[in-house]
């Protein structure tokens, strides 16, 4: 799949749509929207608090410094929350049977990492904070530190 140009936001509150390419979208400051669309994608919050849609491929999003939201879509997603209380969905809503193999990581702050609807072989690992991980139906993974919440 063809590389599509970087997508850089500004200080101020974005939304940024990759396209059917394997999109670098970057939001930095401000609440941003990132969505990466089909292809294998890597989005980045920054500070603030923001929303990163993965959507189709195995995309990576890190959503930074803040209170961000991330959504994993279909594909094996590596999904880090970074600073701050984060809620992390590995797979998309609905009738979704091609989720699989998702990676979770909260970082630091009072994290909720959920799997996904019929989300199966996911890694969870909280970080530091008193975390909230729910797995899925299968053979899901969790990670611990000592000392983590």
């Amino acid at each position: 799949m063809q590389q599509g140009v970087p997508l850089v936001g500004s200080e101020l509150g974005d939304t940024l749509r990759g396209g059917n390419v394997n999109d670098w979208i970057q939001g930095n400051g401000g609440n941003d929207s990132l969505y990466g669309g089909n292809g294998n994608d890597l989005l980045e919050g920054g500070a603030g608090d923001d929303g990163l849609y993965g959507e189709e491929g195995n995309d990576t999003l890190r959503g930074g410094a803040g209170k961000d939201t991330l959504y994993g879509g279909n594909g094996a997603d590596l999904l880090e929350g970074g600073d701050g209380d984060d809620v992390i969905y590995g797979g998309s809503d609905g009738g979704n049977w091609r989720v699989e193999g998702d990676t979770l990581r909260g970082g630091a702050g009072n994290d909720q990492l959920f799997a996904g609807w019929r989300g199966y072989d996911n890694v969870f690992e909280g970080g530091s904070g008193n975390d909230t991980l729910t797995g899925s139906y299968a053979r899901d993974t969790y990670l611990f530190n000592l000392g983590d919440g």
